[in-house]
């Protein structure tokens, strides 16, 4: 017990320093750290004729960096793969809002003019319900083909018909809706049931993480004296999609310890095109949550890293303080077996 207890604490002293080591060097790449060293350099050096260098050239950083990546091997430069077809705007969309929810403000402008008719004349005319929703068969809508790869808006097709016969919309002219159009149909929905609208991805994994890893990731969060904000992390996932009732002063440090952490994808959306199936994306086994600093950052710069797909929880450089994937956990969360417990599933808070 005295040797693990010792080899804990070495473990702990290794990665303070080594997050300490990574943090200043990404801090040394950015032009605002450059220049607080060229003010303090010239004050310095008023009198001299001495010119300013750079601590340190961003090769010279990115190469320690890449030591220090190819020493714990927990992720390995992303390598492109030629000749892919690009992903169109309308599959960028689609993937963004699965993961992020319909997050877009100005759809407005976007409208097809056949929809914004539709909409002027529900406002000015009685023609709510004028069709049944079994009527639509979204796959008229051109776009539809590609949102119905995503499960999450998969589960959208009934009330987005249902959206459809309240707007009194002429199943014969679903061939002129746009993805906005849709969208819209969407956001309405959410806005009028927000016990059921749709649930983004980013939600559903912070959900599943919290239920199949919510008890070890407090416990390694403790060992680098992260327990606090990793508790209100748990208990600010169990609030995410819910109507549950919470003061101000409460949910704004649930927010303050939510801004700790990010979830990051292994293979980063903008290289969907790279998978067989694009829209597998935004798939749990492509999800990792990141501690923000420095530990996300280093994923993406100075370079694009794919982290090892094992882990789910990216919080350490050190193996010993990060998560690795249990498929058949998730599996069973899925099922129903391992609801969210925000004090932890042995209780203890």
């Amino acid at each position: 017990m005295a040797k693990l207890k010792k080899y804990i604490a070495e473990a702990v002293k290794e990665e303070l320093e080594t997050e300490e080591a990574v943090s200043l060097l990404l801090r040394q790449m950015t032009h605002k750290y450059i220049a607080e060293q060229k003010k303090l350099f010239d004050k310095k050096h008023a009198k001299s004729d001495k010119q300013f260098q750079a601590p340190s050239s961003k090769t010279e950083i990115k190469e320690t960096l890449l030591h220090i990546f190819n020493r714990f091997q927990f992720a390995i430069p992303h390598i492109k793969i030629a000749n892919q077809p690009p992903l169109s705007t309308e599959q960028k969309l689609l993937i963004n809002w699965d993961f992020e929810g319909i997050n877009i403000h100005k759809e407005s402008l976007k409208l097809s003019t056949y929809f914004k008719n539709a909409l002027n004349t529900s406002k000015n005319y009685d023609i709510a319900n004028k069709h049944e929703p079994n009527e639509y068969n979204l796959d008229q809508i051109p776009v539809w083909n590609e949102m119905k790869k995503f499960k999450n808006f998969q589960q959208m097709s009934h009330p987005i018909r249902c959206q459809l016969a309240e707007l009194g919309y002429d199943p014969t002219q679903l061939n002129l809706l746009n993805i906005y159009d849709v969208a819209n149909l969407i956001k309405k929905h959410n806005s009028e049931n927000p016990k059921n609208q749709m649930q983004c991805q980013r939600t559903r994994f912070l959900k599943m993480f919290a239920a199949c890893y919510g008890d070890e990731f407090i416990q390694k969060s403790k060992m680098l004296g992260r327990e606090k904000i990793a508790k209100d992390f748990i208990e600010y996932i169990d609030y995410l999609g819910t109507d549950k009732r919470i003061s101000d002063e409460r949910w704004a440090e649930l927010l303050q310890a939510s801004s700790y952490y990010s979830v990051h994808h292994k293979k980063n959306r903008q290289f969907a095109y790279e998978l067989d199936d694009y829209s597998k994306i935004n798939d749990f086994s492509n999800l990792a949550l990141c501690y923000h600093e420095p530990y996300h950052t280093v994923l993406h710069n100075p370079q694009v890293m794919d982290l090892n797909s094992n882990i789910v929880y990216f919080g350490s450089f050190r193996p010993e303080f990060q998560i690795v994937r249990d498929p058949e956990r998730e599996r069973q969360y899925m099922r129903g077996n391992l609801p969210i417990n925000p004090k932890g599933r042995n209780g203890n808070g």
